[in-house]
Formats: C-alpha cells, sequence, structure tokens
C-alpha cells in the first residue's frame, strides 16, 4: 500500500482512504517518504526518446526502404550496415531540430548528440542513426534504450545521408553523390 500510495503521489494523484483507514489518526510522515511524495516526478524518457517531447512541425520524411518479394543483388546497388539504434533526421544552421522519423522531438533525449551537431553551423538535413555503442564500441539496443539513466552512455550519430544541404532538396540526386556531398560538407564544417 505505502508503494501505491508514493506512485500515486509521483504522479500527482491523491491518494484513496478505504473506511479502515478513514477513522485512524495521520501520523507523521518520515522525511525520506515526505521527499518522495512532495517532489515533482524526475524527467523520465521512453524508448523513443523524451516521455514528454512534442512533434516537430514540418518534419522532413527520410527515405524507406521498400519491400521486395526476392532477395537482389547488382552492381548499381549499394548495402548499408543496419545500426539496431533510432533513426534520427538533424536539421543544422541556425536552428538545430533533431527528431525520429515520425516526427517525435529526440533533442532531450539525447543531449550529447546535440551538443555535438551544434558545432556544425552549415545548414543542412541528415539522415542517420542514434546508437549506443558498448565497451567494445559495438551498438548495443539495450544500452540505447536505458541511456536516459546513465548519461556515461557512449552515444553516436552515424549519418548515412544528406537529404538538403544549404536549403536546397538533393534528394533527386544519386546516393554516392549525396554521400560525396556529404562527406565535404561534414570535412567543412
Amino acid at each position: 500500500l505505502a508503494k501505491e500510495a508514493a506512485a500515486d503521489a509521483r504522479k500527482g494523484k491523491p491518494r484513496k482512504k478505504s473506511a479502515k483507514n478513514a477513522a485512524k489518526p495521520k501520523t507523521l510522515r518520515s522525511k525520506a517518504a515526505a521527499a518522495v511524495a512532495d517532489s515533482k516526478p524526475a524527467k523520465r524518457f521512453s524508448i523513443r526518446g523524451a516521455g514528454s517531447a512534442h512533434k516537430v512541425k514540418d518534419p522532413v520524411r527520410p527515405m524507406l526502404a521498400t519491400l521486395t518479394d526476392a532477395p537482389f543483388d547488382g552492381p548499381d546497388w549499394l548495402f548499408e550496415i543496419k545500426w539496431d539504434g533510432y533513426r534520427a533526421i538533424a536539421e543544422t544552421g541556425k536552428t538545430l531540430r533533431l527528431y525520429s522519423r515520425n516526427g517525435i522531438s529526440f533533442l532531450d533525449a539525447y543531449p550529447s548528440v546535440v551538443e555535438a551537431l551544434r558545432k556544425i553551423k552549415r545548414r543542412m538535413v541528415l539522415d542517420g542513426e542514434i546508437t549506443a555503442s558498448d565497451d567494445k564500441g559495438r551498438p548495443d539496443s539495450q544500452l540505447l534504450q536505458h541511456s536516459a539513466l546513465d548519461p556515461g552512455t557512449t552515444l553516436v550519430y552515424n549519418v548515412f545521408d544528406l537529404l538538403e544541404l544549404n536549403g536546397k532538396d538533393i534528394t533527386g540526386l544519386p546516393l554516392m553523390e549525396r554521400k560525396e556531398l556529404l562527406r565535404k560538407a561534414l570535412t567543412d564544417s
């Protein structure tokens, strides 16, 4: 019952009194219980970013994979690593935006990624995936899901495409040209 009361207090819900407890005199709470009950809940992050994250206005939609009937291969195809993270779009320049492919802001969820992106002054729209790395440098989805609880988690924004450069949509260019423009733009930044 005490755990339920503390949980309700953290959620801002009044505690319901049962008929059994209604007649009992009030007792003093311990300082620890009072601190838990009276404090505002800490900002929590869900698996997809900040629990209280907002949707960004007019998000850029990334290109997505297309389902096919059979495996394929050929000299004109490029295959890329699946990073086991969260797909993220970053808009750099005067104003920074970092959000999921569904338009949910990641600004509060991944502060170390945001800090690194703020160093890029050039106006670009980047497409990539946020990952958390284990002690051997391998992506680990469990670490990413719990990264808000451990500020020491190494986060990486793996950028694999450039969608806009200096305000110009370049998605009509071949992927290899966009990758070259991305390499140059990041080198210059």
